[in-house]
């Protein structure tokens, strides 16, 4: 994925409280990917996480997966 697609992933994250918590609501990370492929984002599961470590440090509240 290019840079300006994490990008838009997490921009979508942060600007779309139900998008977010219906990711973090999947109970592992194949199930969070088949959501993200679901809405037109092509990214890998390490950018995945990166996209959502970069939400949890940028924003005040928790966000945070156990998977």
């Amino acid at each position: 994925m290019a840079q300006h697609d994490l990008q838009a992933l997490v921009a979508r994250m942060k600007a779309d409280g139900t998008f977010r918590a219906k990711l973090m609501a999947t109970e592992n990370m194949a199930e969070c990917m088949e959501q993200i492929f679901a809405h037109g984002y092509s990214c890998t599961a390490a950018e995945v996480r990166q996209g959502l470590e970069e939400l949890r440090k940028n924003e005040s509240d928790t966000c945070s997966i156990t998977w």
